[in-house]
């Protein structure tokens, strides 16, 4: 199975915690796990370092090495409001108009 050299996860860990969410080529992630080839296998083996690691992605990896994902801290408020945007409801809309409200006053 496929997975992420240490010194890209610690990389990426470091990354996320400092900004809060990254968008990262699937280049980078394949080249992470030393394959020369983006195939399901080795997202399968992203998907699974990713997870070890506590971080999520959004959207779905896929065998395209432009393909960009964000990457974000499973339970974060990043993963909520992506979830949010792309799971319409009552709920979402909630959770969306909140978000924004707070980041219009924190611009004033």
């Amino acid at each position: 199975m496929y997975s992420l050299d240490d010194a890209y996860e610690v990389g990426l860990q470091q990354h996320v915690d400092k900004f809060g969410i990254a968008a990262m080529p699937t280049w980078w992630l394949r080249d992470g796990t030393g394959a020369a080839k983006l195939g399901v296998n080795v997202c399968a083996g992203i998907r699974a370092s990713l997870q070890e690691m506590g971080l999520g992605h959004w959207p779905e990896l896929r065998a395209d090495q432009d393909w960009l994902v964000f990457v974000f801290r499973k339970g974060s408020g990043y993963e909520e409001l992506l979830r949010a945007a792309h799971n319409p409801s009552e709920e979402s809309c909630k959770k969306l108009r909140l978000a924004f409200a707070h980041a219009a006053n924190a611009e004033d």
